[in-house]
């Protein structure tokens, strides 16, 4: 790697491997990670208070190597949000910066996240690989594509994606981001949020556009995650997703408003305090691996103003396609029914 001046661009060329020590031990005892309060999260590369960078691989060979292998052993059993579960570091965070560009690299096998954008706007990622792979039954957890927060004008393209979670996840206080034009194998979808997850706090996600998107198997597509409980509050707004491509998903669209495994009983008490207001969703085609290959739940007391259309989606079975809806209080441009989720 090697890095240079050019008309104002800090620029740096990847054409080797970057590779992470997986001494958990030494990242443990060291100040090698700077931490973040949001979700305890902590990283490994930072770029922070860049101004015009361009990180790429001209010959396509650049590798940024999360070594996560030996992460995923020690966090074998754990949830990332559980107390005094290991911290792993996210691969490569952009952190206070603007007008960055990374193209043609390939990341690889991360400990945690692949990236994280936060407090930064127009950067842009494109032509990228983003992959992990479990050598044993110890799989990846927690291995998103990419991650805003408290950014803007962020562009996500013509990326190849093969994760274990989301492909992309809108965190709160992303506005003005576009993803288009990906490949998601294997993910938990492009995801808005989780939302409100904090009490007191207020989250935005708002004026988001994803297009062309094909995401083949995984158990999720175009999906919306939202906190309840005695948590916080949200809006989703302006956000549309167009031209998606299903292959054999679990379940193609999704709106979960008692995410994280919070029993029914406190949903019910405590309904998730977000509203979604111009929300669409369109031209959706392709195959489901079950036959409930929609599961809208919104909260009973909060804005839902969402609608499909063009929606072509049909369940593996061969069985005509069943939209479960809670809480949907309008006309949204699927059948819905209160059934429950089938196979």
């Amino acid at each position: 790697m090697h890095r240079t001046l050019t008309w104002g661009c800090q620029c740096v060329v990847v054409d080797g491997t970057i590779r992470l020590s997986d001494n958990i031990e030494l990242w443990n005892k060291t100040d090698a990670t700077l931490a973040f309060d949001f979700q305890s999260s902590i990283t490994a590369f930072v770029i922070r208070g860049f101004s015009g960078a361009y990180i790429h691989s001209p010959s396509r060979t650049g590798v940024i190597d999360g070594a996560g292998q030996k992460w995923w052993d020690a966090f074998a059993g754990q949830e990332a949000l559980d107390e005094n579960s290991l911290r792993r570091p996210i691969l490569l965070t952009i952190w206070e910066s603007d007008h960055v560009k990374l193209e043609g690299i390939w990341m690889k096998n991360s400990p945690m996240w692949n990236n994280f954008i936060t407090d930064s706007s127009y950067i842009t990622y494109t032509d990228m690989r983003v992959s992990v792979q479990s050598e044993n039954e110890n799989e990846p957890k927690n291995s998103d594509g990419w991650d805003t927060y408290r950014s803007d004008h962020v562009l996500i393209e013509k990326s190849h994606v093969v994760v274990g979670d989301d492909c992309f996840s809108f965190k709160p206080n992303s506005t003005f981001i576009t993803v288009r034009d990906l490949y998601c194998e294997g993910t938990h979808g492009v995801s808005v949020g989780s939302l409100a997850q904090y009490k007191g706090v207020y989250d935005i996600v708002q004026d988001a556009w994803v297009s062309n998107i094909t995401f083949v198997g995984g158990s999720n597509a175009v999906r919306i995650k939202t906190w309840a409980g005695d948590v916080g509050s949200a809006l989703v707004q302006n956000v549309h997703y167009d031209d998606i491509t299903v292959q054999n998903v679990t379940e193609a669209l999704t709106i979960d408003a008692c995410y994280f495994n919070l029993d029914a009983e406190e949903c019910a008490a405590y309904p998730t305090k977000v509203d979604i207001v111009n929300v669409t969703v369109s031209n959706v085609r392709g195959t489901v691996a079950k036959d409930n290959v929609a599961d809208l739940v919104c909260a009973e007391d909060a804005t839902c103003d969402i609608s499909f259309s063009a929606i072509d989606l049909n369940p593996i079975s061969g069985k005509e396609p069943v939209y479960s809806c809670q809480g949907v209080t309008t006309e949204v441009g699927v059948p819905c029914t209160a059934a429950e989720s089938s196979a």
